[in-house]
């Protein structure tokens, strides 16, 4: 019962809910897009530059940057990182720029498996111009 209190809380507190995300092609090679749990996976230090843009004959219509870094600190088997996320659609009305930190945990279940888990936390600014959708669902000026 306790339980389903928590998720009331969380379903009737947000303001605002977005189901948008930024498209990548290769996915794949922007880690911490992909997973929070795939920070300090690797035994380097790992910068991760992403540059998207759909359609550059119409224009800047959806420009995405991305930039990432994250390791893992030797001694406590942690893994630290965070992202930055430029999102440009629609000829820029919309705009977005997310921050996120990333934070993982490894432990060793044998000698060559591990367990990570991840946890990633952010903000998320999305910046509309003042546009109207119109009846045949384009977008005027008013």
């Amino acid at each position: 019962m306790r339980f389903l209190h928590y998720i009331l809380f969380f379903l009737f507190v947000t303001g605002k809910l977005f189901a948008q995300d930024s498209n990548f092609s290769q996915f794949f090679a922007n880690p911490l897009y992909l997973n929070p749990a795939l920070t300090g996976t690797s035994e380097l230090p790992r910068l991760t530059m992403n540059y998207r843009n759909q359609w550059p004959q119409k224009g800047a219509t959806y420009t995405t940057y991305s930039v990432s870094y994250d390791q893992i600190l030797k001694n406590s088997k942690t893994g630290l990182g965070f992202q930055l996320i430029r999102d440009q659609e629609l000829n820029n009305v919309i705009n977005s720029n997310s921050a996120s930190a990333f934070y993982s945990h490894h432990i060793q279940l044998g000698l060559q498996s591990f367990l990570t888990l991840g946890v990633q936390s952010g903000i998320t600014l999305t910046i509309t111009l003042d546009f109207t959708i119109c009846s045949c669902s384009a977008y005027c000026k008013l």
